[in-house]
């Protein structure tokens, strides 16, 4: 009897591997693992290894270890949030900047970088010239998300339509216009010309 504690055996171990490269498609992950048939076989196939609890369990586990823990989540965040052009360039010996992606990747910076493009163009004396641009993750928004995480901000509902009372305003609007409070202005019903 297969229980969640049997070992994976023959294609199983390449069939998990391959329903994660795959995105979860079990279709082509048994394709890719090597079981051979129609569409609707392999699709069989997936369904009867996605039963066994022995492969449930390992796609479990696997799970596990892949998904970005909370702490993570907000390490990372945290990053964005310090983050610093001064760990992406340089000042050379003419006083010009340059990108220095090494010395960012040794420091573990990359993962700040959203967008990262290079152009190159030639002047007019022929001279080709490399330009980078480089955009981090905004630290204005990581910002925010910690705020919030951390209930830095209070999200209360903001109601525009509300009634607001405010004692005594009718009393002194019908003063102004020489009237009782129990009585409501008149409207004027002459067309002004």
């Amino acid at each position: 009897m297969i229980t969640e504690d049997s070992p994976l055996r023959g294609k199983q171990p390449a069939f998990v591997d391959n329903y994660f490269i795959c995105n979860f498609n079990g279709t082509e992950a048994a394709r890719k693992t090597g079981y051979k048939g129609s569409d609707n076989t392999l699709a069989a196939i997936a369904y009867e290894n996605l039963r066994k609890p022995h492969i449930q369990k390992a796609i479990k586990e696997r799970m596990k270890r892949r998904t970005m823990q909370a702490d993570e989540v907000l390490y990372r965040i945290s990053q964005h949030a310090a983050g610093s052009m001064a760990d992406f360039v340089t000042v050379n010996t003419v006083g010009d900047f340059e990108v220095d992606l090494k010395t960012a990747s040794a420091l573990g910076k990359l993962g700040l970088v959203q967008e990262l493009t290079e152009t190159t163009s030639t002047t007019k004396e022929g001279v080709q010239q490399r330009k980078f641009k480089i955009k981090l993750y905004s630290a204005k928004d990581a910002l925010n998300l910690l705020a919030r995480h951390y209930k830095l901000f209070a999200d209360a509902d903001i109601n525009l339509h509300a009634k607001i009372e405010v004692p005594g305003l009718t009393d002194a609007i019908n003063k102004i216009y020489g009237q009782s409070a129990s009585s409501p202005p008149e409207q004027s019903t002459e067309d002004s010309p």
